[in-house]
């Protein structure tokens, strides 16, 4: 598809029309291009991108913004994984254990209030039991002490 690219002086695309394109641009880089944020370099789309990270300084939040601080490939942030990526000399890098981590824990159930209604009721259940263990203990002992 053949795009009028408008950019400002730092090569953003600020606006897009396909009335007089004079740049080639594939369909599926067309369809992604976000106006003020968006630049084409090599053919290559990127993002000016703003990043949260945790304590470790894995990525747990972004959006694409204007004032952004880090310019980053699209198709390497359509592959970040929240909690399991790092952006390391300005490219962002998966941590695949840390990504085998994360997916193994997400697929742990989480109980609803009916599985811990039960659980409570369980333990409720094994403690009143146990008591009435020891209990008959005590009551067969004293038999065995007056017999």
């Amino acid at each position: 598809m053949k795009l009028k690219l408008k950019t400002d002086r730092d090569g953003y695309i600020i606006a897009t029309s396909p009335v007089h394109g004079d740049v080639e641009v594939p369909d599926d880089i067309a369809s992604k291009i976000i106006v003020g944020v968006s630049k084409l370099v090599g053919g290559e789309l990127y993002y000016r991108i703003s990043f949260e990270t945790d304590a470790d300084g894995y990525l747990t939040g972004y959006g694409t913004d204007p004032s952004g601080d880090q310019l980053v490939l699209e198709s390497e942030l359509e592959q970040a994984i929240p909690g399991a990526t790092k952006l390391i000399d300005g490219h962002l890098a998966v941590d695949q254990a840390k990504a085998n981590e994360l997916a193994k824990a997400a697929d742990m159930p989480v109980p609803d209030a009916q599985d811990l209604i039960n659980a409570q009721m369980m333990k409720t259940t094994a403690q009143l039991m146990l008591t009435n263990a020891a209990l008959m203990k005590r009551v067969a002992e004293m038999e065995v002490k007056d017999g």
